[in-house]
């Protein structure tokens, strides 16, 4: 039987096992899946998905135990090179969204940007809670951001949060909405984030105009987020 959280299954048997029975194995797995928007071009180099060291986008690995899985951690991280430009933390598994049976395999599905962040599927409230790590439950529409621009409060913003300047790779992420106009200078803080208003974005050292906001006619950008696409 196969049961499926969000893109997180479980496969196993319905049926509790005996009392004395052997401990079960577990087949972990973790899949990170290209996400990148229809009509961005492929970047000339683009980065690479490592997990727990080696680079991969299909890693598995076999525990023991149910509860030599749930006691392990894993990192996932997207390289340029030998700089990390976005990581995730996947705790041992949530075998409790499985059930009471007896749980065989356990795999989380991510999302992968070129433009420098990984997005995990999972249960809403799991999320939440930070055990999944970055994103919002987004069905069967892949893994949502964030943030949005309703989502940051008051005299904040959903923006870039760079992680490398050049050449660029950013996710998204609240940040303080700052006082360049569109059109004006720009600079990148220390922890990321940028000083254009709410309606721009730092891009090449100049505030670009957010799509949506007096425009229409957009174009996506290399390294930020496909969210923040730019008035052309």
């Amino acid at each position: 039987m196969l049961v499926i959280a969000g893109a997180v299954a479980c496969g196993g048997d319905s049926h509790a096992p005996p009392i004395d029975a052997a401990p079960t194995s577990l087949l972990y797995i973790v899949v990170a899946t290209p996400s990148e928007p229809v009509g961005r071009p492929a970047r000339a180099e683009p980065p690479v998905v490592f997990v727990d060291g080696s680079a991969t986008t299909d890693f598995r690995t076999t525990y023991a135990s149910e509860a030599d899985a749930v006691a392990a951690d894993h990192v996932v991280e997207l390289r340029a090179g030998s700089a990390v430009v976005a990581s995730l933390a996947l705790p041992g598994t949530d075998l409790a969204s499985c059930g009471s049976g007896v749980v065989t395999s356990y795999s989380v599905q991510l999302c992968e940007y070129d433009s420098g962040d990984l997005r995990v599927f999972g249960d809403s409230a799991q999320l939440a809670a930070g055990d999944a790590g970055r994103g919002a439950c987004a069905g069967d529409h892949g893994c949502a951001p964030e943030c949005t621009q309703t989502t940051c409060g008051a005299n904040r913003k959903c923006g870039a949060i760079v992680t490398s300047q050049e050449p660029l790779f950013s996710h998204l992420g609240c940040a303080p909405v700052g006082s360049a106009a569109v059109g004006s200078a720009c600079t990148v803080a220390a922890d990321g984030t940028d000083d254009c208003d709410a309606a721009g974005v730092c891009v090449g050292g100049t505030c670009r105009e957010l799509c949506g906001t007096s425009c229409d006619i957009c174009e996506l950008v290399d390294g930020l987020p496909p969210e923040l696409a730019v008035c052309t």
